[in-house]
């Protein structure tokens, strides 16, 4: 089926140890790894959306100030889930002034992830 407009389906990171990041990709998060060689994996989130691990040209990574969010029912389900696995965050969940609750943490390569979700109390 053809698709109208644009449609992002693929986000790359350059990696310092690809097995390191392919590993939290699919082991913490639960992507599936959908292909893999020595230099590129590329793993699929549960919505489709592809995440592309590239092997960083002579091991140096530059996450840019961007940041990903992780869309969930449950922050807080999402939090201790994850926290389960050994994910590290560097802010708890919390309500925000604009309607989403979140909770930040990184990747191995220092790429700022996030989860983000409803509100846990009703304003």
């Amino acid at each position: 089926m053809a698709r109208k407009g644009l449609a992002l389906n693929l986000i790359l990171f350059y990696v310092r140890d690809l097995k390191r990041s392919k590993d939290f990709y699919v082991r913490k998060l639960g992507f599936k790894k959908t292909y893999g060689d020595n230099d590129y994996v590329s793993v699929k989130a549960p919505n489709g959306v592809t995440l592309g691990l590239h092997k960083a040209p002579r091991g140096t990574v530059k996450p840019s100030a961007s940041e990903y969010y992780f869309r969930v029912d449950n922050v807080d389900i999402w939090y201790d889930r994850l926290r389960s696995k050994g994910v590290k965050f560097s802010r708890r969940p919390k309500d925000q002034p604009w309607g989403d609750r979140t909770a930040y943490f990184r990747d191995p390569d220092k790429y700022q992830l996030a989860l983000h979700g409803p509100l846990a109390t009703k304003k």
